[in-house]
């Protein structure tokens, strides 16, 4: 899910903007946004955790849900790629 919604994104930031631009400035924005991403959320899910506001089940529950989400999403993203293959 990291490379796939990450880079998906990531992508979409750099569409206004000319080729040089983007060259010179990717690997800048990706670095920060890609550390700042992960520092921030590490910090936010260590604090909920401390505060003891996230029971152990929840994660597991929430890597259900998210991955069933992601699963039945990908079957129209890859319809549409192969239609246009054939």
């Amino acid at each position: 899910m990291d490379y796939s919604i990450f880079r998906a994104s990531k992508e979409t930031l750099y569409i206004p903007f000319s080729y040089d631009t983007r060259y010179r400035a990717k690997q800048v924005a990706d670095a920060f946004t890609y550390r700042f991403s992960k520092g921030f959320t590490a910090m936010a899910l260590s604090a909920l955790k401390a505060a003891g506001s996230i029971p152990a089940a929840a994660y597991a529950s929430a890597a259900l849900v998210f991955s069933g989400l992601w699963f039945g999403l990908s079957f129209p993203m890859t319809a549409k790629t192969t239609s246009r293959q054939a």
